[in-house]
């Protein structure tokens, strides 16, 4: 029987810490006044002790209410930061949300599942041609 493959729950997170958007555009209006007309209602922000994984362990806790942790074969975690560049920040999360063998970074190299991404192709700078 082939396993089940695909993505089967997510998860949301969202700081609870509000900053009214008018506060926004008046800290702003030197530069563009015309922000104050965007500024309607509030915007969520993380607080000081908040970064991108202890949002990821919180939604990931979310999905996975009510799933057996040892069912999870894998962990995905994207993120534009991350805090740290030498660590598998996937395994923090997964280790947090109680997964402990399914992490799969994002990095070059999964080392739990051998995959490797491709390396990136350089761009070639544009042939100049002689000038007659």
């Amino acid at each position: 029987m082939q396993p089940e493959i695909g993505i089967h729950g997510f998860g949301a997170y969202i700081p609870r810490l509000r900053v009214e958007r008018a506060a926004i555009a008046s800290a702003h209006a030197w530069l563009n006044p015309g922000l104050k007309s965007l500024a309607r209602s509030s915007r969520s922000t993380c607080g000081s002790d908040e970064d991108a994984l202890t949002m990821a362990a919180a939604a990931a806790r979310e999905c996975l209410a009510g799933v057996k942790r040892q069912d999870i074969g894998r962990l995905l975690l994207g993120a534009t930061t991350t805090p740290f560049a030498n660590r598998s920040n996937a395994g923090i999360v997964a280790a947090a949300a109680g997964c402990r063998g399914a992490p799969c970074g994002t990095g070059t190299r999964c080392r739990s599942h051998g995959w490797r991404r491709k390396p990136e192709r350089r761009l070639q700078p544009p042939v100049q041609g002689r000038r007659s």
